[in-house]
């Protein structure tokens, strides 16, 4: 019976909400001019990639046909094996 209660006590002390050391809030990072040039650089550049993405995406094949990689492969269809 021991061994059952101090079973049940270990369970709930380790199923408890695990809470975070410190509950206070964190001050919002201040960011250096050189930092803010760097983020607006990354920016821009992912804004250029994302531009050149969407150009190729556009240029891509857009056909209703279906295509089959494999129709080269295949006996044609009125003769059979």
């Amino acid at each position: 019976m021991r061994t059952l209660i101090a079973l049940l006590g270990a369970v709930l002390l380790l199923t408890q909400a695990a809470y975070p050391q410190g509950r206070t809030k964190a001050p919002p990072i201040e960011m250096t001019p050189a930092q803010k040039a760097q983020m607006q650089d990354q920016e821009a550049a992912r804004k250029a990639t994302d531009e050149q993405y969407n150009a190729a995406l556009k240029h891509t094949r857009d056909s209703d046909q279906k295509l089959d990689p494999w129709s080269n492969m295949r006996a044609p269809a009125g003769t059979a094996k």
